[in-house]
């Protein structure tokens, strides 16, 4: 009995505990929104994210300065975790065997580091001049529009506009953001735009405190080869761009109705599992 009272006391005090999936803030389902887009920017007012294509003598620099401190950490520890197995316990040579393993690890991981990190920046690698097109073209993308315009018109066309309300009269704000724009490189000189974005739900409880609910969101679009996005002055970057926040915003507006409906959806093809989780006893514990 003592036993059972103790595992009951545990389980309250979890799930009463902030933070507790069980027990997150869980929008009531908006009939009528308030809606707002934002970018998120750097000290020098860029849109947060690399838009900088490398070539392949940088990238083979730059993963290789960057792979070879990442293989000697990794590398260390695997040499202290077979020192402790395989140096014999002897009370003055055991603490020197495993010393020397692990240092012999952190050279091996460091030179692992290094090539493998150097193979890595020269498959992603561009030619010098294609790389230099390719970052001028996402910069006067980056420059040329209004992100947090396209955003905000994005969500305004993918929720109804019968939910669509001003601040003043609604039940909740929704802040759609932009929160990264990157350029992938892959094998064979192909390239991909990559956007993060949040959703945020903010409300406030009748005689409660504000409450708000955080989502998060990924696109990627398709491979291409770099000679494909630099065509016509680079046009297929920017309808990428525009596909990737239609995207978004249709999976916001997916989101939002499922917190409405109070039923999770799970992930397709092309939608990510919805940001509403149903109360199920393995998430009990999920923070």
């Amino acid at each position: 009995m003592v036993r059972r009272a103790l595992v009951l006391v545990l389980s309250l005090s979890l799930l009463a505990t902030p933070g507790c999936a069980w027990y997150a803030a869980v929008p009531p389902g908006f009939q009528k929104i308030s809606l707002h887009a934002q970018v998120e920017r750097d000290d020098q007012g860029r849109i947060e994210g690399d838009l900088v294509a490398y070539s392949t003598l940088k990238g083979v620099l730059v993963g290789s300065v960057v792979g070879m401190p990442s293989g000697a950490v990794t590398g260390g520890g695997i040499g202290i975790g077979v020192g402790f197995l395989t140096c014999a316990p002897t009370l003055f040579l055991y603490p020197l065997c495993v010393a020397l393993t692990a240092l012999a690890g952190v050279v091996i991981g460091a030179a692992v580091g290094l090539v493998g990190g150097g193979v890595m920046g020269f498959i992603g690698g561009l030619p010098s001049k294609t790389a230099q097109e390719v970052t001028a073209d996402l910069t006067r993308i980056e420059e040329g529009r209004n992100f947090g315009d396209d955003l905000l018109t994005a969500v305004q066309a993918a929720i109804p506009a019968e939910k669509q309300t001003d601040d003043a009269h609604a039940e909740g704000v929704v802040t759609a953001r932009l929160d990264e724009f990157d350029l992938g490189q892959h094998w064979k000189k192909r390239l991909t735009v990559r956007l993060r974005a949040t959703m945020v739900q903010a409300w406030t409880p009748p005689g409660e405190e504000p409450e708000q609910k955080t989502c998060k969101y990924r696109y990627t679009s398709e491979k291409q080869d770099a000679a494909t996005w630099l065509a016509e002055g680079g046009a297929p970057f920017g309808e990428a761009v525009t596909r990737g926040l239609q995207e978004i915003a249709r999976w916001m507006n997916r989101d939002l109705e499922a917190f409405a409906t109070g039923k999770e959806l799970p992930a397709t093809e092309t939608d990510p599992a919805s940001c509403f989780r149903e109360k199920r006893w393995y998430r009990l514990f999920a923070f």
